[in-house]
């Protein structure tokens, strides 16, 4: 192996355990897949969804996500990827 591609290799594996928020997407759509409610907030699992609402079947289901109340499962949101935690942004209407 040559060392352009050993320097290559090791970069991108270092990239992919140190930096690895930097490799998805910090906002995507998500469907909600259940609601646990609370007094103030609520807790959302999510999946992951493209543009045509369509899952994504290479992520798993993002558990525990507190926003505000008012969304019911299979409402689709905006989240946000924020130094490797995930927040409802809102509903998509």
């Amino acid at each position: 192996m040559s060392i352009e591609k050993t320097i290559k290799m090791v970069l991108d594996k270092q990239i992919r355990k140190k930096y690895s928020h930097i490799l998805e997407p910090s906002i995507q759509f998500a469907r909600i897949t259940k609601v646990v409610e609370s007094e103030l907030n609520d807790l959302y699992n999510v999946k992951l969804v493209d543009a045509m609402r369509n899952d994504l079947e290479d992520y798993s289901e993002i558990p525990n996500l507190r926003a505000l109340k008012g969304m019911i499962k299979g409402d689709i949101v905006v989240i946000a990827n924020i130094s490797s935690t995930y927040q409802i942004i809102g509903k998509v209407v």
